[in-house]
């Protein structure tokens, strides 16, 4: 296999993903769970320079997990009661 052929094996893989997505059925009960591993994985991979392979992505890819650790967190956030003494002083806003 030349490398023009393997270049189109993730094009391909791609282009499925995006079709089938819509119908993937996802356990809702493992949200919470997925949300802290994206911060767990953060840690061992890019903040350890483990993943970057000489690429300088890390600081990139760290700042793009939080990003998504903090939306996980916004829409979880209304799924999970504040105890009274702190509702008042959330940081969270809708």
């Amino acid at each position: 296999m030349d490398a023009a052929s393997h270049a189109q094996q993730p094009v391909g893989d791609v282009a499925a993903l995006t079709k089938d997505f819509r119908h993937q059925d996802f356990d809702r009960n493992g949200l919470p769970l997925r949300t802290h591993e994206i911060l767990e994985n953060t840690l061992h991979q890019e903040l350890t320079g483990a993943a970057d392979h000489g690429s300088g992505t890390g600081p990139a890819t760290t700042e793009a997990d939080i990003t998504d650790t903090k939306e996980l967190l916004h829409l979880l956030g209304p799924l999970v009661p504040a105890p009274p003494e702190a509702a008042a002083s959330s940081p969270c806003k809708a």
